[in-house]
């Protein structure tokens, strides 16, 4: 799945929702406290919904699998924007 600006996730360790603003592709930068370069990868600038002035970060994701590409490996979670809305009685 590809994300795009606009996009609704979660996390699988339970953070979220969060709105996209932003996505840095390709990104080869070396994971935290490392000199060694990652595997290409992708950096998330998000916001909660509805306030985009509290700005969240979600680095170093695989932009085919979603998942992280270092330790502790979790989930990017695609929500649908329907699942947001509470449905209506009639």
């Amino acid at each position: 799945m590809i994300l795009n600006v606009g996009d609704i996730i979660k996390t699988s360790y339970g953070t979220g929702p969060y709105e996209i603003l932003k996505i840095v592709w390709e990104c080869t930068c070396p994971a935290y406290l490392s000199d060694k370069p990652t595997k290409k990868h992708i950096h998330l600038v998000l916001c909660t919904l509805g306030d985009k002035r509290d700005k969240f970060y979600l680095n170093q994701y695989d932009g085919g699998t979603l998942e992280s590409v270092t330790p502790p490996y979790d989930k990017i979670i695609v929500i649908q924007r329907n699942d947001l809305v509470q449905l209506s009685l009639f």
